[in-house]
């Protein structure tokens, strides 16, 4: 396979921070739709993020001014249809990577892409691609992470600093500095074609691997041993009918 040189330092050259906003995503869309040649690596932050979403719009809490909440704008032409989970991974990987530097005690990636810490949430991800002609022209990735909030109305949500116990508050600054230095790094590996190496991180890292624990398939409540994920991105589940798979939203964790 032919190697491309390495892509220069992007992620985080190009910076806009919003005071407070609705979403980061929100916005990162409408600034390429007032400026097609918005610099890819481009980084939207906000320290108020009033209208986050997760995954199967859900509604992502975060207090102003202790977390982190970004939008990373990314041109991945290279990566094909059904490689767009590729690109998942990587971005879960960059922040999996930001977070170890810092505590690696119970951290694990909770499939499709959210962050887990001792059995709670730390953090997730939201992608969202546009495409034109079979081109995945531009890739908007959410990135929400509970630093130095200590309080949640969610009963499952942790923070980096409830997990740490640090007794200061951390530099959100200088996380943000660390997160867009790892997540260049996982970029240029996709770009670089070295998907099976993270695929295998993935695995390494995934919440709940190889144990049986309930899920819930529409109405339907089912124990499954979590097996691994396809390359299409698929939950792939042991169950007492055989091997299942499942998209995003066909199965939720119990």
């Amino acid at each position: 396979m032919y190697k491309q040189p390495p892509l220069p330092k992007i992620i985080g050259q190009n910076k806009f921070y919003l005071p407070s906003c609705h979403s980061t995503n929100a916005e990162a869309n409408r600034l390429l739709a007032e400026n097609d040649s918005l610099p890819e690596g481009t980084v939207v932050y906000t320290a108020d993020q009033t209208a986050g979403k997760g995954q199967r719009g859900s509604h992502w809490e975060s207090a102003p001014g202790l977390n982190l909440t970004l939008s990373l704008v990314l041109r991945p032409a290279f990566l094909a249809a059904p490689q767009t989970f590729d690109l998942s991974k990587a971005m879960a990987l960059a922040v999996y990577d930001l977070l170890s530097r810092h505590t690696d005690d119970g951290l694990k990636l909770k499939w499709p892409n959210d962050l887990y810490c001792h059995g709670r949430k730390l953090g997730g991800i939201l992608i969202e691609n546009q495409w034109q002609g079979g081109i995945l022209r531009t890739a908007v990735v959410g990135i929400g992470l509970n630093i130095n909030q200590m309080d949640f109305m969610v009963e499952n949500a942790t923070s980096l600093r409830l997990e740490t116990r640090q007794p200061l508050p951390y530099d959100l600054g200088g996380l943000l500095g660390e997160l867009c230095h790892c997540l260049q790094h996982r970029y240029e590996e996709l770009r670089q074609g070295h998907t099976a190496s993270q695929h295998a991180d993935y695995l390494q890292r995934l919440y709940r691997l190889g144990q049986w624990h309930p899920y819930r398939a529409g109405a339907k409540v089912f124990m499954g041993r979590l097996t691994g994920v396809s390359d299409r991105g698929l939950l792939q589940l042991e169950t007492d009918t055989g091997l299942q798979e499942f998209e995003v939203k066909e199965v939720a964790f119990v």
